[in-house]
């Protein structure tokens, strides 16, 4: 058996997307899914969350999609309080908490979403 190699992504890719994405709505920015797993192949799509003030708790995620130096972004918007609800659901929790604990924090501005990340890391 042989052992794969993830891709990485460049930094600087990262930090483009951060200052396309911020603005005054913008609270949090995480990298998710496979990239921020370390598990990323030629076929993985750049997963970004983007936590925002302007999304009230419950409102249904914001969905764009991108292409950018031959990969797909996928940017989710959402608010921390529609994580942080999630994550306390029996039928969401398997899914709100490893994801939640796999993020890799590009951008929080008041701390926010390392509390939340903290939360679901304490959660049983």
């Amino acid at each position: 058996m042989t052992a794969r190699t993830s891709i990485a992504l460049p930094d600087e890719l990262l930090a483009q997307l951060v200052a396309e994405l911020d603005d005054e709505q913008t609270t949090a920015i995480a990298l998710d899914g496979s990239y921020a797993r370390g598990e990323a192949s030629e076929y993985s799509d750049v997963d970004i969350i983007c936590y925002r003030d302007d999304m009230r708790e419950g409102e249904a995620v914001r969905h764009v999609f991108r292409y950018r130096d031959g990969l797909l972004l996928s940017i989710h918007g959402t608010a921390i309080a529609t994580d942080r609800v999630g994550m306390y659901k029996p039928e969401q929790a398997i899914w709100w908490v490893p994801g939640l604990r796999n993020y890799r924090i590009l951008l929080d501005k008041r701390g926010e979403l390392a509390a939340l990340m903290q939360e679901a890391h304490n959660f049983r």
